[in-house]
């Protein structure tokens, strides 16, 4: 690598040595300067130019290389990272997604049986799906968790479902889209969510706390 290097260095001498050229870079040390010197005023005479200068500027300019080289491949390294982290929150929110529709098809349908629905009908909405999706963001919140109580970890996730429950709902009622209605529900705020099912969203949040580490790992 080092002797690509050094013929590389000698090529960019030889390709630069221009005496009406301005744009020749600064040396860091005065060999180096002599020699960009040299090589201005008489481009074809640097017999007299000693091999400590030439050795001293190449050393300088493969330097400059091998900074390059690592600039570039920590950029590279920063790109793959960027595309791993978007491939695992895209199957994450696929993942919740789902998730998030087959829980609700088993809540409804346990509804009609206890209803005595002999059907069993199940209900739910296509604006379910990318709102279950949303638990995805919960990623950060359980990398910040890892090791808490299990309390405080329910907790947290009960009051990051409601809040994009009701901002959801909120923004699909606006436009009479809104799938549920928690009027008729027990300590409910607007309709949009009920202190009722906090339970529910405790246990949710901890399940859904399991399936992104699965993904997790999965990805890895």
């Amino acid at each position: 690598i080092c002797t690509v290097l050094i013929r590389q260095a000698k090529a960019y001498l030889l390709r630069r040595a221009n005496p009406a050229s301005k744009s020749l870079p600064s040396a860091p040390c005065q060999s180096g300067k002599l020699l960009l010197a040299g090589l201005r005023a008489a481009p074809y005479k640097r017999s007299h130019i000693s091999h400590r200068c030439c050795a001293s500027t190449y050393r300088w300019l493969i330097c400059e290389r091998l900074h390059g080289l690592a600039y570039e491949y920590y950029t590279l390294m920063h790109i793959v990272c960027l595309y791993g982290h978007i491939m695992y929150m895209k199957k994450s929110f696929i993942l919740c997604g789902l998730t998030g529709w087959c829980m609700e098809v088993l809540w409804t349908g346990i509804g009609s049986m206890m209803a005595r629905d002999s059907k069993l009908t199940c209900r739910t909405s296509l604006w379910m799906f990318p709102i279950y999706g949303m638990a995805a963001l919960l990623t950060p919140v359980y990398r910040r968790l890892q090791g808490k109580n299990m309390f405080v970890r329910g907790g947290t996730y009960t009051l990051c479902i409601f809040a994009a429950e009701y901002a959801t709902g909120a923004a699909l009622k606006k436009h009479h889209r809104c799938p549920w209605d928690y009027s008729e529900k027990p300590a409910n705020i607007n309709g949009l969510i009920t202190l009722s099912y906090t339970p529910l969203w405790f246990c949710a949040g901890l399940f859904f706390e399991k399936l992104l580490s699965y993904a997790k790992a999965d990805s890895k």
